[in-house]
């Protein structure tokens, strides 16, 4: 089957490309006002990895930046590129040995760079081990903001004494 998916196409150059002929399309550039809606076939699980059905994704800087062509020289996969970085959701399928089952509620982050594939899509495929387990009372909105944060504080780890409150 199909799905829709939120996206904007680029040439490598980074100006908007129109797709004739595909059913859904891609419309001209609209720079940071929005993404257009296409249907692309869904996604399917390789090995450890899981496909989620979005039930919320974030949209970042370097999501606006991605939509308005200035990621373009860093995206490698193939047209139409999908934005979004984290997002949260339940896992719909797993390839050969995910450790995570259907049903389980999950807040991940996309390999959004380089493969041009990210989360603002229903169903998206990750690596098994870029998804957290969603604890019991968090909401799915609420947690898929959690995975880029969450991420910074890791990076400024080495950087923020233990004693500080933020970790």
């Amino acid at each position: 089957s199909r799905r829709r998916m939120g996206t904007r196409e680029h040439d490598r150059r980074g100006a908007a490309v129109q797709r004739s002929g595909e059913r859904g399309g891609v419309q001209p550039d609209r720079g940071p006002r929005g993404p257009e809606s296409v249907d692309l076939p869904d996604p399917e699980p390789g090995e450890g990895e899981i496909r989620v059905r979005v039930a919320a994704a974030t949209v970042n800087p370097a999501d606006t930046f991605f939509r308005s062509g200035g990621l373009a020289a860093v995206v490698t996969g193939e047209p139409p590129y999908v934005a979004g970085l984290e997002l949260a959701g339940t896992v719909d399928a797993a390839g050969p040995g995910a450790r995570w089952r259907p049903g389980d509620r999950v807040a991940a982050m996309t390999r959004f760079i380089p493969e041009g594939r990210g989360a603002h899509a229903e169903l998206v495929v990750v690596h098994g081990e870029s998804a957290a387990a969603i604890p019991a009372g968090l909401g799915l909105i609420e947690a898929a903001t959690v995975p880029m944060n969450g991420l910074t504080v890791r990076l400024a780890g080495p950087r923020v004494p233990p004693t500080n409150p933020v970790l």
